[in-house]
């Protein structure tokens, strides 16, 4: 009966597990089958009724706990705080969450173990260190030491080398932590905190180590493994902990430091004993140095912290030895010599060296004194004479302004007027108010679009004026449009005319403006250029009119200067200056200057124009570039070249340059308009030098009365010297022009300068009068006799120049006056209302703080009336459902964000939210919350000295560094471990040609030279050890690969901003230490990307579709640079490489390590490389996906690292910019990306990351996603003809055409 029985309860034992494996099945099945309802759970788990105050995760990482304590913080965050409710959150993996989790008794305790990092012992000497001998000892003396007592040394006795203590240096080194920051009753599975792979690798040089290892012996406390293991173990390092070692002394000890000085150093220093020595230096393999040490002192130290750690640890008292403990000797005989001895002694040998060193010179036939010149003390006296002596006539000023600077390859060229045409013409349709009203074009505006007017412009209106979203503007922009196609550009002034106008308010400031002209100055009508000169007419003619040459002299020309005023009328009309067809020279065009509006104004007639800077081109490109693009007109062309008005050699440069067909720019000058001037204001004739005789190599404005009378000096030489028949003069005397470099500091007087009679001009008027005297009326009278225009004003016959001083003594006093009278005011309220008051207007003008507002640009929602319009003619015709939309996406690149490389593009510069965002990216700011020096503070800090800082210092404070270190620059080699362009590293083969001196090596390093090298190396153990030390000779004939450096001319890259860190955006070191950087950036990206589409959890996706339904499709042009080069390279070099390497270097690794630790989602990972258009093919193939309805969400996007490798193999292929050519044409380096210039030189590298969230319009609309833009269309097609690889791969999409592509601006 009673077997009855127990065969009934086996059988509903039976039942049950099998009714509980059903039951396990079935649940598993319908959690895969269903969403995850994730945030349910959170919400049940925080539930008032359940009381839950303790969340443990048992897993391989901590995930599910962090994301409980975001949602924690997020639903009951505050009321927690309220009712005084902790939770924790923990993990079994955590070490520290772990002893929270569990009890541990007394009884159990560690005690017996010592202190696992106490403070280590500071080495001292037994003895006390001998006194200081005499500094000087003149005769031979023999000094006898006395026997000293002996010093008790505390012996330590030697103990076994146990199988922990290799554990232990196994373990440790793989964590890379210290033997003593290793707790040895922790198991390698609580050490590993869930990765298998590192556990794996663990376990696997154990076992290669000590052999068959116990079942499960992750799980074992690493002294019980070793207690376990003591009945198998040699009592010797094995083969792992051998190869540890030797690699240790073969990486990071000096050359010539083998394993047996070290153990001779311990023994002698230390006194340890054979075991002893052998546990120190495998421990010292867990505190490898970070670079080679470069001498055996150094060695020394490193072994004897490794020491006083050991001993530490072991519980044992070491001490260093003194020199006379470790000689051994009781006594010594200290024999000193005499320093005129030692002298004589060394003279001798000299001697005898050189007898020796003369005697191998004659056998060899070399001569020992060909190698010295001939040296000529009176030819170098007279270069020094002569140098001296242009130096005190010319002055170093002189000598440094002559010195050249024209170089062709330097050359900056702008003529894609076609460009800035549609670029306008975009502009302005894209203007429209949002109720219709069509936006004020200016009558400038309209002027240079009919100067860029081109049939292509006029298809792209007449499409606008059709379909386009503003047709009244293009319509109304096509009523502009040329009266003939042949009609040619002009130039024509807008601008009123202006006067000074200095005002000194009632604080005592001077104000400097220019107001337009008027008639009458009660009423508002304002008068144009041409009518003011008209209205300045005298008998004598207009303040600025034409002269011609009489016998008594330049005499004014009522004919010639009516037609040059009808000329500056014709400018301001529909007319205009027409200058097509036509090129210019032009010295001398800065910012600000007549040069510079004479520049403009030729650009906008259509001519071509050469320019010439005398800064170098890479500085002066933006503002001429800016002047090209506002007003070059169909046709024309603009050149700047570098180039030093006051050296003949540039002159000679520049003419040849100009002229030459084959190797210049094959151009015939119609103008050449000579700017450039040095100021010398103030100098008297008495302080004529060196900067006087260079202003004259320009022309000068010092001695303004003798440059005009050397002009009139020129023109008489025009009808008796040869020249006249290939150059036309046309003279100007310039009057006083407001604004410019030289004279802008006398702005102020200008208007009490008139009061006197005389007309100031505007830049922009004297260019006018200029320009006008180019026109073929006054061109034709030149070719006949010089033509001399009077544009002073009236300044010319102007004499009381002292007068100028008295306006501006007046303008300053009234100044000091209305100053004093404020400062008396504020002593008066201070006397009546305390020296607390404060001015009324500080009261009222409080500084305001300055604070970045840095926030998602979520795109703005049009007008109910805009959006709905024309919704009902879509019913039933588009599938929400097969729609894809981006409602999320983010950049990193070496602008950092998407927000802050915008801010770049945009403007060039950083506003304060782009400032604030690259001062965090690049670790130069943290947030705080906390207390700094007693006081609660909530702010940024400064990372490195944690010092408080405000925003409104950070652009003094950090935007030069950030503006240095972002962006395409010069290669840091700190940043890409250690390369360095300029030294960029290859292996050289070398056979010796004799025997090398023989060294000492471990057996099995030993064995291995042997086995490489064969019969040129030959192998032995060491004579009278019996330790592992071998002799080693490398025969000759034998080869070795010895490193060299050549500099690569690949020094320019895209790099992230220095100071970039993975863990400022919250990524764990561990990760950081185990991935690819191209899986750092994906993360970065991917979780930023997911918040700018307004989800903070990846989970809440899941609310609305399952886990297989979301795709990864990241795609990598080139991989796991890091890590491929880890894998091949540092492999190969025997540096530390982790195991799993080959998994990092996967393509897809960056994507599955996204899935694993963001999503965990169960779709497909879709990795596509398509070298430059990776993205794009990632974008066609998740648009793929989501209409044939696989998937509804998927991550699109690119990423890619920079690395020396690919840098070099880029430049074999001719395909990247060469850093060192684009230097040679004054390119700087953020100017050598330029794609779309007729200049472009290849492609730039750069390391970085773009990611975008799409999915269905359905699921956006569901979520109530942002949605910025909506995929219309996308496929892929090769080229059809191109013979490049990356070519045949990439997307044949182009906004240009190539053929005018290839014709933009440098």
């Amino acid at each position: 009966m009673t077997q009855i029985h127990q065969l009934s309860r086996d059988h509903q034992v039976s039942d049950s597990q099998d009714t509980a494996h059903k039951l396990l099945i079935e649940l598993l099945t319908h959690q895969f089958a269903f969403p995850v309802k994730w945030i349910d759970t959170q919400r049940e788990f925080l539930a008032d009724d359940k009381n839950i105050r303790r969340f443990i995760e048992i897993g391989p990482a901590k995930v599910l706990a962090s994301l409980a304590k975001k949602s924690a913080d997020k639903i009951v965050g505050e009321k927690d705080l309220l009712n005084s409710i902790n939770r924790d959150f923990l993990f079994t993996g955590d070490e520290n969450d772990f002893r929270k989790i569990t009890y541990e008794y007394e009884s159990g305790s560690t005690a017996s173990h010592p202190a696992i990092n106490p403070e280590p012992p500071t080495p001292q000497p037994v003895s006390d260190a001998p006194k200081k001998a005499p500094d000087v000892v003149k005769a031979p003396v023999n000094v006898t030491v006395p026997a000293q007592a002996p010093i008790a040394q505390a012996t330590v006795a030697d103990v076994d080398l146990m199988p922990t203590d290799i554990i232990l240096a196994i373990v440790a080194q793989k964590f890379r932590k210290a033997f003593d920051e290793i707790p040895v009753e922790t198991s390698i599975r609580s050490l590993s905190a869930g990765k298998s792979v590192l556990q794996n690798e663990i376990i696997g040089d154990l076992a290669a180590e000590f052999g068959d290892l116990p079942d499960g012996s992750e799980d074992w406390a690493l002294d019980a493994l070793g207690a376990r293991l003591v009945s198998t173990f040699s009592g010797k390092p094995g083969k792992q902990m051998r190869k540890l070692t030797e690699r240790l002394f073969a990486s990071k000890m000096p050359g010539g430091f083998s394993q047996a000085d070290a153990l001779s150093y311990l023994e002698t220093t230390w006194g340890l004993d054979t075991n002893r020595r052998t546990a120190v230096l495998c421990y010292s393999v867990t505190m490898e140095p970070a670079a080679r040490l470069s001498d055996a002192g150094l060695a020394h130290a490193f072994f004897d912290t490794v020491v006083t750690r050991y001993g530490a640890r072991a519980g044992v008292p070491l001490q260093m030895r003194s020199a006379h403990d470790a000689s051994g000797q009781s006594s010594a005989v200290i024999n000193t010599v005499d320093a005129a001895g030692l002298e004589a002694l060394k003279k001798d040998q000299n001697e005898f060296l050189y007898k020796q060193f003369q005697i191998l010179a004659r056998h060899l036939n070399i001569d020992t004194l060909s190698s010295s010149e001939t040296y000529d003390e009176t030819s170098e006296n007279t270069a020094l004479a002569d140098i001296e002596d242009w130096r005190a006539e010319l002055g170093d000023e002189f000598l440094a302004g002559i010195q050249g600077i024209f170089a062709p390859l330097q050359e900056r060229r702008y003529k894609s007027w076609w460009n800035w045409a549609r670029e306008d013409a975009a502009r302005l349709l894209n203007t429209t108010t949002a109720d219709g009203v069509l936006p004020e074009i200016s009558a400038s505006q309209l002027q240079t679009l009919s100067n860029r007017w081109s049939s292509v412009l006029e298809d792209m209106l007449v499409h606008h004026s059709t379909a386009g979203a503003s047709p009244g503007v293009a319509r109304h922009l096509l009523s502009h449009k040329p009266a003939a196609n042949n009609s040619g550009p002009v130039f024509r002034y807008y601008q009123q005319a202006l006067g000074p106008r200095t005002v000194v308010d009632d604080q005592g400031q001077i104000s400097y403006t220019e107001v337009p002209r008027k008639e009458d100055p009660s009423l508002p009508i304002t008068v144009s250029y041409s009518s003011l000169l008209r209205s300045t007419a005298t008998p004598s003619g207009p303040v600025i009119h034409l002269r011609k040459q009489s016998p008594n002299g330049w005499q004014f020309d009522a004919h010639l200067t009516h037609m040059y005023l009808d000329l500056l009328s014709a400018a301001e009309s529909p007319i205009g200056l027409n200058f097509s067809n036509k090129t210019a020279l032009v010295t001398g065009a800065g910012p600000g200057s007549i040069g510079a509006e004479i520049v403009r104004g030729l650009l906008a007639g259509g001519a071509k124009v050469i320019v010439t800077t005398s800064r170098a081109p890479s500085a002066a490109a933006k503002f001429f570039r800016e002047m090209y693009k506002s007003s070059g007109g169909r046709g024309s062309d603009l050149i700047l070249l570098p180039f030093n008005a006051a050296s003949k050699k540039d002159c000679e440069g520049l003419v040849t340059y100009i002229y030459d067909k084959k190797n210049g720019l094959g151009l015939d000058l119609d103008f050449i308009v000579p700017f450039a001037a040095i100021p010398e204001a103030g100098r008297q004739l008495d302080g004529l030098d060196g900067r006087s005789e260079l202003a004259h190599h320009f022309g000068g404005d010092g001695l303004y009365s003798e440059s005009k009378l050397g002009l009139e000096a020129l023109f008489n030489r025009f009808h008796s010297e040869s020249w006249s028949t290939q150059v036309s003069i046309i003279g100007t005397v310039i009057g006083w022009t407001r604004g410019t470099g030289l004279m802008s500091a006398n702005n102020i007087v200008a208007e009490g300068i008139e009061k006197l009679g005389v007309l100031t001009f505007s830049p922009a008027e004297m260019a006018l009068n200029i320009l006008a005297l180019l026109c073929p009326p006054i061109i034709a009278l030149a070719d006949i006799s010089p033509v001399y225009a009077d544009l002073s004003g009236g300044l010319q016959g102007f004499k009381d120049f002292k007068k100028i001083s008295a306006i501006r003594k007046e303008i300053t006093t009234t100044r000091r006056i209305r100053k004093a009278l404020i400062s008396e005011r504020l002593k008066h309220k201070t006397v009546l209302n305390g020296a607390s008051a404060e001015p009324q207007d500080n009261q009222t003008s409080k500084k305001s703080r300055v604070r970045s507002n840095i926030r998602q640009m979520f795109p703005k929602l049009s007008n109910h009336a805009h959006m709905t319009a024309g919704l009902e003619d879509l019913v039933d015709i588009v599938d929400l459902s097969r729609t894809v939309v981006i409602t999320g996406y983010s950049e990193l690149g070496p602008w950092g964000s998407s927000r802050t490389r915008w801010e770049m593009e945009k403007s060039g510069q950083f506003s304060q939210n782009g400032l604030t965002e690259m001062a965090w990216i690049m670790g130069l700011i943290k947030h705080f919350d906390g207390v700094i020096k007693g006081k609660p503070y909530v702010g940024w800090v400064d990372k490195k000295t944690s010092e408080p800082v405000e925003e409104a210092d950070f652009r003094a404070r950090y935007e030069a560094h950030i503006m240095s270190h972002a962006g395409i620059r010069v290669i840091d080699p700190t940043q890409l471990d250690g390369y360095d362009p300029a030294r960029k590293e290859f292996l050289h083969e070398l056979v010796i040609d004799d025997d090398l001196p023989p060294f000492e090596a471990s057996e099995h390093l030993a064995k291995a030279f042997k086995l490489r090298h064969g019969d040129k190396a030959t192998i032995a153990p060491k004579p009278g050890t019996n330790s592992d030390t071998w002799v080693v000779t490398v025969k000759r004939g034998a080869t070795f690969l010895v490193p060299k450096s050549i500099p690569s001319d690949q020094f320019v890259a895209g790099q992230l901003p220095s100071g970039w860190n993975p863990a400022t955006y919250g990524i764990p070191e561990d990760i950081i230490n185990q991935v690819d950087p191209i899986t750092l950036y994906s993360l970065c990206c991917v979780c930023e990307a997911m918040y700018s589409s307004g989800i903070e959890d990846p989970y809440e996706l899941y609310q609305y579709i399952h886990i297989s339904e979301f795709a990864n499709c990241l795609g990598t042009g080139v991989g796991s640079l890091t890590a491929a080069r880890r894998m091949y390279q540092e492999r190969y070099l025997e540096k530390p490489v982790q195991s799993d390497i080959l998994q990092e270097s996967y393509l897809n690794s960056m994507a599955a390590w996204t899935n694993m630790l963001i999503f965990g989602a169960t779709g497909p990972i879709k990795t596509p490389t398509g070298t430059c258009a990776t993205a794009v093919e990632s974008m066609d193939v998740a648009c793929e996906a989501i209409q044939s309805r696989r998937v509804k969400v998927a991550l699109v996007g690119g990423v890619d690292d920079f690395a020396e490798e690919m840098s070099h193999e880029f430049h074999n292929m001719k395909a990247t910019s060469n850093g060192k050519k684009e230097t040679a044409r004054g390119m700087l380096p953020s100017e050598m990306s330029r794609p779309m210039a007729s200049s472009r030189a290849g492609f730039m590298e750069s390391a970085g990351c773009g990611v975008q969230l799409v999915m269905t319009a359905e699921l956006a609309l569901e979520m109530g996603l942002p949605i910025y833009g909506i995929v219309a269309y996308t496929q892929l097609a090769g080229d059809g003809i191109s013979l490049s690889i990356c070519n045949k791969l990439s997307a044949s999409e182009s906004a240009i055409p190539a053929r005018q592509a290839a014709e933009g601006d440098s």
